[in-house]
């Protein structure tokens, strides 16, 4: 009877040796990982602990201020009731707008693009 149930074919038997083996792989990596993990945590710990000290000292360096950005020089700019569609470059420049944009918007109303919003709605 107990023949029965313990009697394995030789493929069986293959087969239980090699998921043995992969049992003791699994484990011994396992293993090793967590110590590799232990040395890791305490080099962190290390590093950690010495920022912590240093972090004080830190404060009281003294930074280099940014660059501020506003160096340029500041157009004066009017702030005026205007119709896009109508208006000229000049009140556009006068406006602080760069002759830049002064271009891109004649060319869109060139092509036909009409500002919408001033437009009143009926």
């Amino acid at each position: 009877m107990w023949k029965d149930f313990f009697y394995f074919t030789r493929s069986e038997r293959r087969g239980i040796m090699v998921l043995i083996a992969l049992i003791v792989i699994v484990i011994t990596v396992g293993f090793l990982f967590s110590e590799y993990q232990k040395k890791k945590e305490i080099a962190d710990t290390a590093f950690s602990q010495k920022e912590y000290d240093d972090f004080p000292v830190s404060l009281h360096e003294k930074k280099p201020k940014p660059i501020s950005r506003s160096l340029k020089e500041q157009k004066e700019i009017v702030l005026t009731p205007f119709d896009p569609n109508t208006t000229d470059s000049v009140t556009f420049l006068r406006m602080g707008l760069s002759s830049r944009l002064v271009n891109n918007i004649f060319r869109y109303r060139a092509k036909g693009g009409v500002c919408c919003i001033w437009i009143k709605r009926s």
